[in-house]
């Protein structure tokens, strides 16, 4: 499911993506409403696809 950039504009911790030795690390906080994630399937930064391993 592709979130809609307005919903992950709320979803996503501005400032908190950062390289790390294993890849990269960004925190979320859901400030909608109560939920649960239970997985990812693909990140895609700037027009590029991240591993997920």
């Amino acid at each position: 499911m592709k979130i809609p950039s307005l919903i992950l504009k709320q979803l996503y911790t501005f400032g908190s993506l950062e390289a790390t030795p294993e890849g990269i690390q960004f925190a979320v906080k859901n400030r909608l409403s109560d939920a649960t994630l239970v997985g990812l399937r693909k990140i895609v930064i700037d027009g590029t696809e991240v591993p997920l391993d």
